[in-house]
C-alpha cells in the first residue's frame, strides 16, 4: 500500500509538470509563475523574433559584379556624386570634404584628381608645365596672325587712333617694330634719311643742303627777326609791346587758373558790389575748395609771393592776412592769384613759368566769405585791367560772368626760358608831361644799378625831375636836369640799398624850381631786389 502511493505522487507530479502557463498581457511567465515583463519568444531553426512574433529570416545576399550588400539590399559600387561641403560614405552622402582616392601618376587638387607635375611625359619639341604638354619653341605665325597660347590667331587691325592691345583694339598710338634702316614715322615704317654732310655756307633743312642766310645788317630803329628787319618796338599811349608789336593794354586774352580739363565756376565777376571795385574793378573770383590746385593763366617771372598766413576773416581788415603769388607778363602787366593756402606757393621769385603750368594751391586767407581764389591783371599803376578768356571765346566773346561751369583748356606749353621783368610803358608818364622812349625797369630792380631812361619832356620847359621813393627814408629822393632844345633828355635812375620796394616819378618840372606842375596820386611800385 505505501509503495503505491508514492508512484501516484510521481504520477500526479509528472502530470503537472506538464502543464504550461498562460500569462496576461504585459506578463511572461519564469519559474512556473507570471510575471510582469514581456514574454521572452524561442523562435525555431531559420527564424528569429522581430517585434514580439518569429519571423523568417533573410535569405543571405549575393550580389553581382559591380554591386554590394548595403542593408538587406544590393547597390551599386559607383561612387556618389556628393554636393559641395558633403562626401560619400557607406552609400550616402554626408557632411564633410570628399575623399579622393587619385590613381598613379595623379593627386587631389581642388577636389578633383589631376596628373602629377613630374608624371608626364611629353612628346618631342614639347615639354611640361602647369600639368600639360605644351611647345618648346616659340610659335612662328603667318601674315595677319600672332602667337597666343601655344598657337596662331588672327591679329587685330586697328583703326587710326588706336593700337592693338591683348588682342583688343584700345586708344593709342600703333607699335610698330621697323627693320634696320628704316623707323616709324606717322604710323608706318619709312626708310631712315641719308646723313648729310653739307658745305661751308649752307646747312641742313628738312633733309637737304640749303644756302645760309645772309646776316642781316638792320638800319636804325629795326632789328632782325628771322630773315627780315622789323621796327623797333615803341608803343603809344593805351598800348604794351607784346612779341614785337603794339597791342591793346587793356583787354588781357588768358587760360582759366585751373589744370586742363577742371571744371569751375566764377562766384563774383566784374564792377561787383561787395568787393570787386575801384583798384579791382576788373578781378574775377573762382569757387575753389582749400588745397585746390592754380595754374598760370599766362606765362612769365614770378615776382613776388606771401605764404606765411593762416588767417582769414569776412572784414576789410583781413586784406593785408591774404597770401598770393604775383607774376610779371613782361609787358606791363601783372598778374595776382589771391586767398592761397598757407605754405602754397608752390613757386619762387624770379621763377619763369607757362600757361598751365601748377604755380599755387588755393585757400581761404585774407578778406574772404570762403574758400575760393581771386585773379586780377594790373597795370604798373596797380589798376586792374579786364580779363577775357579763351574758354569763354564763343559764348561770350571771352567777358567772363557769374554762375556758369566753365571747362579750362589750359594745356602746359613751352615758354621762354629767362626771367624777363617789365619796363614802364611809354605812356607811363604822359600825364605828368614826359614821352619816354627807353623806359627804366617797372617792376623789378637790383639795388645800386644805374638804370638808363630816355624820353622827351613836352612842357616846353627844357627841365626833367626824377625821383624815386625809398621805404627806408620813408621819402622821396628827386633830382632836375636840363633837357636837349628838343625836349629831350637821357639819363639814368637808381634805388638804395637796403630797400624792399620803392616808387618812381618821371615829370617835366618847372624851369625855375625843381617841382612838378602837379601832384600825382599813385606811382608804379617796383620789387627792389639786393645785390
Amino acid at each position: 500500500m505505501r509503495l503505491l502511493w508514492i508512484v501516484f505522487v510521481g504520477a500526479a507530479l509528472s502530470a503537472c509538470s506538464e502543464t504550461r502557463l498562460t500569462c496576461g498581457e504585459g506578463t511572461r511567465e519564469q519559474g512556473g509563475r507570471c510575471v510582469l515583463g514581456e514574454p521572452t519568444r524561442t523562435c525555431g531553426a531559420g527564424t528569429h523574433e522581430e517585434d514580439g512574433a518569429c519571423v523568417a529570416d533573410a535569405p543571405d545576399l549575393e550580389c553581382g559584379a559591380g554591386t554590394h550588400v548595403a542593408g538587406n539590399e544590393c547597390v551599386p559600387d559607383a561612387i556618389l556624386r556628393c554636393g559641395e561641403g558633403t562626401r560619400e560614405e557607406r552609400g550616402a552622402c554626408v557632411p564633410g570634404a570628399p575623399a579622393f582616392e587619385c590613381g598613379p601618376g595623379t593627386h587631389a587638387e581642388d577636389g578633383a584628381c589631376v596628373p602629377d607635375a613630374d608624371a608626364l611625359v611629353c612628346g618631342e619639341g614639347t615639354r611640361a608645365e602647369d600639368g600639360a604638354c605644351v611647345p618648346d619653341a616659340e610659335l612662328v605665325c603667318g601674315e595677319g596672325t600672332r602667337a597666343e597660347g601655344g598657337q596662331c590667331v588672327p591679329r587685330v587691325r586697328c583703326g587710326e587712333g588706336t593700337r592693338e592691345d591683348g588682342g583688343a583694339c584700345v586708344p593709342g598710338f600703333a607699335r610698330i617694330e621697323c627693320g634696320p634702316g628704316t623707323h616709324e614715322e606717322g604710323g608706318v615704317c619709312v626708310p631712315d634719311a641719308p646723313e648729310v654732310e653739307c658745305g661751308p655756307g649752307t646747312h641742313l633743312d628738312e633733309g637737304a643742303c640749303v644756302l645760309d642766310a645772309p646776316a642781316l645788317d638792320c638800319g636804325e630803329g629795326t632789328h632782325p627777326d628771322g630773315d627780315r628787319c622789323v621796327p623797333d618796338v615803341r608803343c603809344g599811349p593805351g598800348t604794351v609791346a607784346r612779341l614785337d608789336e603794339c597791342v591793346s593794354a587793356e583787354e588781357q586774352w588768358v587760360h582759366l587758373p585751373v589744370p586742363d580739363g577742371v571744371g569751375v565756376t566764377i562766384s563774383q565777376g566784374f564792377r561787383s558790389n561787395f568787393s570787386h571795385q575801384d583798384e579791382s574793378e576788373f578781378a574775377v573770383d573762382f569757387d575753389l575748395a582749400e588745397g585746390s590746385p592754380v595754374t598760370a593763366a599766362r606765362g612769365g617771372t614770378v615776382l613776388r609771393i606771401k605764404e606765411d598766413s593762416n588767417q582769414g576773416c569776412p572784414e576789410r581788415d583781413c586784406a593785408a592776412d591774404g597770401n598770393f603769388v604775383e607774376i610779371d607778363h613782361g609787358d606791363g602787366t601783372i598778374a595776382q592769384y589771391f586767398h592761397l593756402q598757407q605754405d602754397g606757393a608752390l613757386v619762387e621769385p624770379g621763377d619763369v613759368v607757362c600757361a598751365g603750368d601748377r604755380i599755387a594751391l588755393s585757400g581761404n586767407t585774407g578778406f574772404t566769405t570762403g574758400p575760393h581764389l581771386h585773379l586780377a591783371i594790373y597795370d604798373p599803376f596797380r589798376f586792374s585791367l579786364p580779363i577775357r578768356f579763351f574758354e569763354l571765346a564763343e559764348i561770350s566773346d571771352g567777358v567772363p560772368f557769374a554762375g556758369r561751369v566753365m571747362v579750362s583748356q589750359n594745356t602746359p606749353a613751352e615758354c621762354a626760358g629767362d626771367a624777363r621783368w617789365s619796363a614802364c610803358p611809354a605812356d607811363a608818364y604822359l600825364s605828368m608831361g614826359v614821352s619816354l622812349s627807353a623806359p627804366p625797369p617797372c617792376t623789378r630792380v637790383v639795388a645800386g644799378v644805374q638804370y638808363p631812361v630816355e624820353g622827351r619832356v613836352l612842357s616846353g620847359t627844357d627841365r626833367v625831375r626824377i625821383g624815386v621813393y625809398s621805404d627806408v627814408d620813408d621819402g622821396w629822393i628827386a633830382r632836375c636836369e636840363d633837357t636837349a632844345p628838343d625836349g629831350t633828355f637821357r639819363s639814368t635812375v637808381a634805388f638804395e640799398n637796403n630797400q624792399s620796394f620803392g616808387f618812381m616819378m618821371i615829370a617835366a618840372a618847372r624851369q625855375d624850381e625843381c617841382r612838378t606842375f602837379q601832384g600825382w596820386q599813385r606811382s608804379p611800385r617796383i620789387v627792389v631786389e639786393q645785390p
